[in-house]
């Protein structure tokens, strides 16, 4: 999968920081570091799917 950007919205990065504690970095390090990627819900507008990435982040977690 290709990602072309990433669009941090306030309210996102409030939940992970607060919910999963997690860091925008985090997510950004995870993505380039060949996570796997599962679609969980089909989007409203076409190509536009909600998907999860699973991996690690540089510092392993």
């Amino acid at each position: 999968m290709e990602i072309a950007g990433l669009i941090w919205l306030r309210d996102v990065v409030e939940k992970l920081i607060r919910k999963h504690h997690v860091r925008p970095v985090e997510v950004e390090e995870v993505l380039g570091n060949a996570p796997r990627f599962r679609r969980i819900a089909r989007g409203n507008v076409a190509g536009e799917n909600l998907y999860v990435a699973m991996g690690r982040s540089d510092a392993g977690r």
